[in-house]
């Protein structure tokens, strides 16, 4: 009880599994540390999404707001901007 993370099986009774942080699918401890690999990279990426985001949003907005980007550029601009973050989101699939 004074641990700071838990974490159950998947085979364990539903308390336990509602109650951890992390449930792994299959019985092995093994597994724990590449969970909390895949974890930390998870992070990261968020992380270096809402940086992108932010950036774009910087730059674009200002430029949008002064007349210096048409509707159309505007929105290819954002659906690149889109595609950009989802590509670097499903680098988490690699890390898998």
């Amino acid at each position: 009880s004074a641990a700071s993370v838990s974490a159950s099986f998947a085979g364990a009774t539903q308390i336990a599994q509602t109650n951890a942080d992390i449930v792994l699918a299959q019985p092995q401890l093994t597994l724990l540390p590449k969970a909390i690999r895949l974890a930390q990279s998870t992070r990261q990426l968020i992380r270096q999404n809402l940086i992108f985001a932010t950036g774009y949003n910087v730059v674009t907005v200002p430029l949008a707001l002064a007349g210096m980007l048409t509707p159309a550029m505007a929105a290819l601009l954002m659906s690149t901007s889109s595609i950009l973050v989802l590509a670097n989101g499903f680098r988490v699939r690699r890390l898998g």
